[in-house]
């Protein structure tokens, strides 16, 4: 495949991000605001390791919000924030954002976008991005990543980062965990549609699930799919097929928290 797809962010659901800003600081991690989407009705907080980040996403005006038809995203921020907290979507990186809507057309998928982002940081500026989403039916969406562009290089990226204060935290983003009811068939979509490498399977004696995991540009998505009761099937129950945690690597901790609903395992 050409097309060269990262790992971007983890979207989670969050009642108040500035709150969700201040727990994070709590347990010794860098946290910041990030602005506002004046268009969707929604605001958010970051919490970066490198270029890898979590998106505290909240609702700051829920009629605006409810108004969105082009995003896929809000929508689902919509539905579900009266649910509670957590993990709700994941987002991909490329610099090839048309290439990459035509690929998934030619899967069979219908798509919307790219369509333009915005918000302004908190220290006035405008930053812009473009998001293209696949489109999903049914009752019980995967909620496919969606592809953003930030136009701009990774090192371009970076930088501008850097001089905003955000690469403050240690280690990296390394696994994503997602809760699915078929996990060959995820890990399969994953290679098909973003090149990913599928790993060997394995058994998870605690979660009561099998597990298939993945690999992308560095980052390990794992796919559980019950075997039998466990705490694997009671979130596929309560909140469907979604992302429920994170590990991140060499961050300086040593210790496993929740942030907003999102597991976190620091090694």
């Amino acid at each position: 495949m050409s097309l060269t797809f990262r790992f971007d962010h983890a979207v989670c659901v969050a009642r108040d991000p500035f709150q969700s800003l201040k727990d994070a600081e709590a347990v010794g991690l860098s946290a910041a605001a990030g602005g506002r989407h004046e268009k969707w009705g929604t605001y958010n907080s970051l919490l970066h390791f490198g270029l890898s980040y979590i998106e505290f996403l909240g609702l700051e005006d829920r009629n605006r919000a409810a108004a969105v038809a082009d995003n896929s995203l809000i929508r689902q921020l919509v539905r579900e924030q009266p649910s509670g907290e957590g993990l709700i979507r994941l987002a991909l990186r490329t610099n090839q954002m048309e290439d990459a809507a035509r690929h998934f057309q030619r899967q069979g998928l219908r798509v919307t976008g790219p369509i333009p982002g915005r918000r302004a940081t908190p220290d006035g500026q405008i930053l812009e991005w473009s998001m293209l989403f696949i489109e999903e039916t049914g009752e019980d969406p995967f909620f496919l990543p969606f592809i953003i562009d930030w136009k701009q290089t990774d090192e371009e990226r970076e930088h501008r980062l850097r001089q905003l204060g955000l690469l403050k935290n240690k280690g990296r983003l390394s696994e994503i965990a997602t809760v699915t009811r078929d996990a060959e068939k995820a890990a399969a979509t994953w290679k098909r549609l973003f090149g990913a490498t599928i790993e060997k399977p394995a058994v998870d004696e605690r979660l009561n699930a099998r597990m298939i995991p993945v690999s992308l540009a560095g980052v390990r998505f794992a796919f559980y799919e019950p075997t039998g009761v466990g705490p694997v099937s009671d979130l596929l129950s309560a909140r469907g097929q979604r992302p429920f945690r994170i590990v991140i690597e060499d961050s300086g901790l040593k210790t496993a928290r929740r942030l907003a609903g999102a597991e976190m395992w620091f090694r």
